[in-house]
């Protein structure tokens, strides 16, 4: 999402639409449906260019959009480190 990225301010709009969910295109594979995720709960999350799994809580669920979401915060990180 391109207003989710604080990296580099200058690439946070995007005029292109949200692609479709796309369960094979998922980072995160589950066969729940989404009221089974809640926010508090904790998962095993690969971080953004990371090789190994953290333990990680959900703050947010965004599954109004074309694209379902869970903003995840890591155990022992700082918040800016969170993740969609």
């Amino acid at each position: 999402f391109c207003k989710d990225n604080i990296w580099n301010p200058k690439s946070q709009k995007c005029e292109a639409p949200e692609d479709e969910w796309d369960m094979e295109d998922a980072p995160i594979k589950f066969d729940t449906s989404e009221d089974n995720f809640e926010v508090g709960a904790w998962f095993d999350v690969q971080r953004e260019g990371k090789v190994s799994y953290h333990e990680a809580q959900i703050t947010e669920l965004d599954f109004e959009s074309n694209v379902k979401r869970m903003k995840f915060h890591f155990w022992k990180l700082s918040s800016d480190r969170d993740e969609w």
